[in-house]
C-alpha cells in the first residue's frame, strides 16, 4: 500500500499502521470546511515511489501558499506540531495574524532571564478568570522573546469543568495579536478543535478511514472526494430549511432515501406498462 507505514496516533499513544495526512481548512459561522488535505509520505518510501520528499512542515507551508493565494484567511490557527520557525516567519513575512499552540518544553526570554515553558508554568499565580461553555479558564498572557521568531504575546490557558476541584494541566499559545482580549484568543483558537470534528464525521460516515486503495494516487482521490462531500453536506445545510441543526449522518441519509425514493419512481413510471404487464404474467 503506497505512502503507508507506522505513524505517532497522540489518540491512542502509539504508533498505528496507517496513512498520515496534513488537513487544512477554512472555519466560517463556526462550520469547518476542508481545503486541502495532503497526503505525506516518509522520506524512505519517496524513493520507492518516485517522489520528491517534503516535510510535513514544508507541506504545511505549501497549503499555507495556496490559501492565501485563494483567499487570505483572517487568522490562522495551527496545532503544537507545526509550531516552528519556518512557519511562524512564513506568518510574518505574509502579513497573517495566527494562533499557534506550543510544544511545552520551548525556551523563551522573559524579563532578562531564560525559562522553559514548562518550568515556568509551575510558578503561575496571578491569572485571568473566563467563564466558557460550563468551563472556569485560568489565564496568563506575558510578552516574550524567542532566539528563533523574535517577540511574540505568550499565552498560558488551563481549565475545569465548574463544580470541579482540579484543572487539566497547562496548555500554551504564541500569537502575533497583542491587541485582543485573553477571553478573545480563547474563543477564537476553540475553533481549531473542529477539524477534529472534520476527522471523526468523515471517518464515520464518508469512509475516510476505510480506504483499502493500494495506488497512492487512488488514496489521493479518495481524500479529494472525501473533502467534496463534507463540504457539500455542509453546504446543504445552508440551502435546505431544517437541516442546520441534522448531524452529517441524518444529511447523509436523507439525501440517500431522497435518490433511492425519486429513482424508483421515475423507474416505475417509465416502465409502468411493462412492469403492469410483467405482474398480471406473474400471478395468473
Amino acid at each position: 500500500m503506497e505512502s503507508a507505514g507506522y505513524h505517532y496516533d497522540h489518540t491512542k499513544n502509539r504508533c498505528v499502521f496507517g496513512h498520515q495526512v496534513v488537513t487544512s481548512g477554512y472555519v466560517f459561522k463556526n462550520e469547518f470546511y476542508p481545503f486541502l488535505l495532503e497526503l505525506y509520505t516518509k522520506e524512505d518510501d519517496c524513493g520507492n515511489e518516485n517522489l520528491v520528499f517534503r516535510t510535513k512542515v514544508e507541506i504545511a507551508i505549501d497549503i499555507l501558499k495556496k490559501a492565501i493565494a485563494f483567499h487570505k484567511p483572517s487568522i490562522v490557527l495551527i496545532d503544537s506540531w507545526y509550531c516552528t520557525q519556518d512557519i511562524i516567519q512564513f506568518l510574518d513575512d505574509n502579513g497573517v495574524d495566527y494562533i499557534i499552540a506550543s510544544k511545552s518544553n520551548r525556551l523563551f526570554t522573559l524579563r532578562g532571564k531564560e525559562e522553559k515553558i514548562n518550568e515556568f508554568t509551575n510558578r503561575i499565580r496571578a491569572t485571568e478568570i473566563v467563564i466558557k461553555d460550563n468551563y472556569e479558564y485560568q489565564v496568563k498572557s506575558v510578552s516574550a522573546h524567542f532566539n528563533d521568531f523574535g517577540t511574540k504575546r505568550l499565552v498560558f490557558v488551563r481549565r475545569r469543568k465548574i463544580g470541579d476541584h482540579f484543572f487539566s494541566a497547562w496548555n500554551t499559545l504564541i500569537t502575533n495579536l497583542d491587541d485582543v482580549s485573553n477571553e478573545t484568543l480563547i474563543n477564537l483558537y476553540a475553533k481549531r478543535f473542529s477539524i477534529d470534528i472534520f476527522h471523526k464525521e468523515a471517518k464515520q460516515h464518508l469512509g475516510l478511514g476505510k480506504s483499502q486503495l493500494r495506488k497512492r494516487r487512488g488514496v489521493v482521490r479518495h481524500l479529494h472526494l472525501v473533502a467534496a462531500a463534507y463540504c457539500l453536506l455542509k453546504l446543504a445545510a445552508w440551502l435546505k430549511r431544517g437541516w442546520k441543526n441534522l448531524s452529517v449522518g441524518e444529511r447523509i441519509r436523507n439525501i440517500k432515501e431522497y435518490f433511492e425514493r425519486n429513482t424508483l419512481i421515475k423507474t416505475i413510471n417509465k416502465n409502468k406498462k411493462n412492469l403492469v404487464g410483467a405482474i398480471n404474467q406473474l400471478f395468473t
